[in-house]
């Protein structure tokens, strides 16, 4: 399996099971992450709707995984850097300065760091190249 659709396949999975999360037990993945043991309505709003927005994500890479790197897949890629960076940002500075940290959050930190590394690795690999 080539390293580009390991990516993409990596990449579904693991947001489609967190989007799914977030969607359907979003209480309990508000727990997971930040130790959250009240959660009010708008957080459980907002929780479907970024689960529904990671979903998105992972059918967008699972269709994008043909291991050639055209417009479509490159832009999958750029998307899942940015998403990844953001992810990193957002989930460490949460862990680094909040008061309430679950048990997923640096799990979370590092795998989305991971995938931000296997991403630029990627992207600049093959644009070099090319």
């Amino acid at each position: 399996m080539s390293s580009q659709k390991s990516l993409f396949v990596v990449t579904t999975i693991v947001e489609a099971i967190t989007g799914l999360a977030l969607a359907f037990r979003p209480a309990t993945t508000l727990w997971l992450f930040f130790g959250a043991d009240t959660v009010s309505f708008e957080s459980l709003a907002i929780c479907r709707l970024c689960g529904a927005a990671l979903v998105a994500i992972a059918l967008s890479c699972w269709c994008a995984r043909s291991g050639s790197l055209d417009r479509a897949s490159c832009g999958g890629l750029w998307g899942m850097l940015v998403y990844n960076l953001g992810a990193v940002a957002v989930l460490g500075l949460v862990g680094i300065g909040g008061q309430s940290v679950g048990l997923a959050l640096w799990p979370g930190v590092v795998a989305h760091l991971a995938l931000t590394a296997w991403s630029v690795n990627y992207l600049f690999n093959k644009q070099l190249s090319t």
